[in-house]
């Protein structure tokens, strides 16, 4: 139970609610807190975590009043959710946030180092749950770029790295499509061979007399478009499922999402 002074306190239910402990170390308010969430295997039942919206997660035990754990979910500018699991007996942490980010980092507990980044498609996490029977991870986002009567803004045209066209749905460079970033030119360029033109520092964005493109990137983005190694945009609110399994096909993505340029 969170308290108005920034802290937390536990109570007994059995005892009628008496406050049998308090929990210190919050900057601000506390927005989430979650067990453990495989109790029925006899996993966390001593531990929990918590988000907060100094944009920092916490894991306690419930025998220390302090943080065993404190980790950055949203540099600090914003609030951050975070879900304690136990995929394959190991403690993980996600922790997702609604301000800078716009990811849901992965947390070794007991390395107290983040493992990976998984994305959102440019949105903004409102909360996380863990099945864990099937070892997937739910994320509720919220699109930033998207205005209350559903339009979306303040976008521009992909920059899609030429080593991704052909692949995970883009058309290839053959369809005639595309024009060179304008940005990225170099005249020295046009002497190189042809394996060198297919390095990563090569973007290509839509014709602009293409209609409207089909592949659009929020201008305040916090992240490049080849952070994650597959360009992807939401560009809605949108219900994100991870399944977390052996030998991934990662050539299997999410479509890529309906922003537009123009509205």
């Amino acid at each position: 139970m969170s308290t108005k002074k920034y802290g937390m306190v536990m109570v007994d239910l059995e005892a009628g609610g008496k406050e049998v402990g308090r929990f210190l170390g919050h900057g601000a308010t506390v927005t989430k807190i979650t067990t453990g969430v495989d109790l029925e295997q006899g996993q966390g039942g001593h531990v929990f975590c918590t988000g907060c919206t100094d944009g920092m997660a916490r894991i306690y035990d419930v025998r220390q009043r302090l943080p065993v754990l404190t980790v950055e979910g949203d540099s600090g500018k914003g609030a951050c959710t975070a879900i304690l699991a136990y995929p394959d007996g190991i403690p993980v942490l996600f922790t997702g946030a609604m301000e800078t980010t716009q990811c849901i980092r992965t947390w070794d507990v007991r390395a107290k180092a983040t493992v990976y980044e998984l994305s959102t498609g440019n949105n903004e996490t409102n909360d996380l749950a863990w099945d864990g029977a099937r070892n997937t991870l739910y994320a509720s986002t919220t699109c930033p770029g998207m205005n209350r009567m559903g339009y979306t803004v303040d976008y521009r045209r992909a920059r899609i790295p030429k080593v991704q066209l052909g692949r995970f749905g883009f058309p290839s460079l053959n369809d005639g499509c595309w024009d060179r970033e304008e940005d990225d030119h170099d005249p020295e360029d046009e002497d190189k061979d042809e394996e060198d033109m297919n390095d990563d520092g090569k973007s290509w964005v839509q014709e602009k007399d293409h209609g409207d493109a089909q592949y659009c990137w929020p201008k305040e983005a916090h992240n490049p478009e080849n952070y994650f190694g597959y360009t992807f945009d939401a560009g809605e609110h949108t219900l994100f499922r991870y399944k977390f399994c052996q030998n991934a096909n990662i050539d299997v993505t999410p479509p890529y999402g309906e922003a537009t340029v123009g509205r």
